[in-house]
């Protein structure tokens, strides 16, 4: 895969949303909004009163589709391009985030409608390939799980790897082609009763993840014609962009939310991974020279779209009243923050004049499940030897007294015997490999602690080897390419010689025909 900056550099988008005041709520006017500006004013000191501009603002009589059509459409339509794109709900738990993301059956949220913008929009390339992917994915309490898939069996989660390209993924995630709208209601409803959710004295139904929905599009088109239709030797390609929608688990005041043990721990793992992020945004303003993405899963999935080559959106939700007001202040102080990072986006294509990486990748998990079966049968087979040698009375005498020597030894070796061996030497030996072993046998010493190596290790070592194996096929693929190429060039050039030679003898030959006496001469 190739990657073109688009030569523009992009800010995080803002976009704030103040949600209605519910029924059990006493309306006030501490939240207002005005055009790109909504101001929060103290009860308790009505001289208090902070502004905040942002992208644009919507308060809350706003609808579904205003906050679609005006801030996500226009952002999303890029996909289409190469752009990635990852548009992100932010706010304190009961704010309005999971409506604004998912919505209902009667205002549908961003999810919904930009799957039909997706199927809608890929009418208008009917003379090309467009195929459009899902991933749904949580993480919860710092463990990423796959939602398309039940969690049993998924262990301690997915991991976080970064390929070569320097491209954020998630190792072994359910990637799902879709081919309708209807397609992807039904994988989405069904992945959304895998996610994590709780009933919190603040929210009826809280999220207790941080729930991301991918969809990755790829358009097969010509250079630079989207629309061309013919058998030109331009090089062909494909443009391949994805839109992230994140839907972040609420900051929680657990004094407020009366959480018992289990919500306890989730929401110590939110406010967590929430405090990282805030972390990560002061690095960025501040050009730090060390940004702590990797302190959570959450930023670490998100740092494309922090200061990388994606477009970034943030939806900061509002809950409107006054006991929300420290909690309006600091998430719209957040976004402030947030609004002058800047990105550099930049368009994704694919050659499809040779073997792309993507594909030779598709056969990986295959060959690292064998890989990974290799090592475990070898790690077996160690582990007999050793069992075997520390029962076996043979074995053990010539594990502890290597100095014996039997009589179908070489002379050299007797001799050796004969001479005996300095006590220095002896003890040395002893405490080197025999002591360990001997402990081993007991059952209290591993000699061979490396082989203890975790899980995440193993898996870090096949990947790399892994990627290293389908980088030397597919340049052995290009060489044969290349050289396939260079082939059929010294065919063309022989094929124009003969031509040529051809058209030279018959030139010949009517000259011939039309001199009777050359003829005869000859």
């Amino acid at each position: 895969m190739s990657i073109k900056k688009s030569g523009v550099d992009e800010k995080v988008k803002v976009v704030c949303r103040v949600r209605p005041f519910l029924d059990h709520e006493a309306p006030d006017d501490s939240v207002a909004v005005e055009g790109s500006e909504i101001k929060i004013t103290n009860q308790r000191n009505t001289n208090e009163i902070v502004s905040f501009r942002f992208s644009s603002c919507h308060g809350p009589e706003a609808k579904q589709v205003d906050i679609y059509e005006q801030d996500v459409q226009p952002m999303i339509g890029k996909v289409f391009s190469g752009m990635d794109s990852t548009i992100f709900a932010y706010g304190v738990t009961g704010s309005g985030k999971t409506h604004t993301m998912q919505g209902t059956e009667d205002e549908p949220g961003i999810i919904p409608r930009v799957a039909q913008y997706l199927f809608q929009r890929r009418l208008d390339y009917p003379k090309h390939t467009v195929k459009v992917h899902v991933s749904y994915m949580e993480i919860y309490k710092e463990l990423v799980y796959d939602l398309l898939i039940p969690r049993e069996g998924q262990g301690a989660g997915l991991s976080i790897r970064e390929d070569s390209s320097r491209n954020i993924f998630v190792a072994n995630l359910t990637d799902r082609e879709i081919n309708s709208l209807e397609e992807f209601d039904h994988i989405y409803n069904n992945a959304c009763k895998n996610r994590s959710t709780a009933s919190t004295k603040m929210n009826v139904s809280s999220s207790r993840s941080h729930a991301i929905l991918s969809f990755q599009v790829t358009v097969a088109m010509d250079n630079d014609e989207p629309q061309k239709d013919d058998d030109s030797d331009t090089e062909q390609y494909a443009l391949s962009g994805k839109i992230n929608l994140i839907d972040l688990a609420g900051s929680e005041d657990n004094r407020r939310t009366d959480n018992g043990k289990e919500r306890l721990a989730e929401s110590g793992a939110i406010n967590k991974s929430l405090f990282v992020l805030g972390q990560v945004v002061e690095s960025i303003n501040a050009a730090s020279s060390r940004i702590p993405f990797r302190d959570s899963k959450m930023t670490r999935i998100l740092q494309p779209s922090l200061g990388g080559k994606a477009q970034g959106m943030m939806i900061v939700n509002i809950a409107p009243g006054q006991s929300y007001f420290m909690d309006s202040y600091n998430s719209l102080n957040f976004a402030t923050k947030s609004k002058t990072i800047e990105n550099a986006p930049t368009v994704n294509t694919i050659s499809q004049d040779e073997p792309s990486m993507s594909s030779a990748l598709s056969d990986t998990p295959k060959l690292g499940q064998a890989l990974r079966v290799a090592v475990l049968r070898g790690k077996k087979r160690t582990r007999k030897r050793m069992s075997d040698s520390a029962v076996d009375g043979s074995a053990k005498r010539r594990l502890y007294d290597p100095f014996r020597w039997t009589g179908s030894q070489s002379g050299s070796l007797r001799e050796r015997e004969n001479d005996g061996y300095d006590d220095t030497e002896r003890t040395n030996y002893y405490n080197r490999i025999l002591k360990p072993w001997k402990r081993f046998a007991a059952g209290n010493y591993d000699p061979w602690p490396r082989f203890k190596l975790k899980d995440e290790q193993v898996e870090a070592h096949l990947e790399s080897r892994v990627a290293v194996l389908v980088a030397e096929k597919v340049q052995d693929l290009q060489k044969s390419n290349t050289e396939l190429n260079t082939q059929l060039e010294e065919q063309k050039q022989l094929t124009a010689n003969i031509l040529e030679r051809m058209q030279a003898l018959e030139a010949r030959l009517g000259e011939n025909a039309s001199n009777p006496d050359t003829i005869q001469h000859q």
